[in-house]
């Protein structure tokens, strides 16, 4: 019988495992991208706050994403570490809301928002 915990550790090895399989990957890559736009926005919002110049941000799941400030500027603390922290609120958020049902039921809603993902291109330029 699984208990919260193993069922934890059994997604994550889970994830882990397929998320380079060959026809698997086909399967997860709105929830990679959905993943690496949370990534990559906190790093934005980092750059933003911070008061400087973004370049670019390139959101691909598949290769890797990237966000790029003005060519040149050294990238200020808030940019640099705006990412982790994104991913780490959101991922908090997500399993507070697992203790709760009506928001977990709003969380979902921000969940299913991720397979809008399967009609953008396979790279995405902000």
């Amino acid at each position: 019988m699984l208990t919260p915990g193993s069922s934890l550790v059994a997604d994550a090895l889970g994830i882990l495992i397929s998320w380079n399989l060959f026809g698997i990957r086909h399967l997860l890559y709105p929830f990679k991208a959905f993943t690496a736009l949370i990534h990559e926005s906190g790093h934005v919002v980092g750059i933003l706050v911070s008061g400087q110049p973004l370049h670019r941000c390139t959101i691909d799941p598949n290769v890797g994403s990237a966000t790029h400030t003005v060519p040149g500027r050294t990238l200020r603390a808030p940019g640099l570490y705006g990412g982790q922290g994104a991913s780490v609120v959101f991922g908090a958020l997500a399993v507070f809301a697992g203790f709760d049902t009506l928001a977990s039921k709003y969380a979902s809603l921000v969940r299913r928002s991720d397979l809008l993902f399967l009609l953008v291109p396979t790279s995405l330029d902000c």
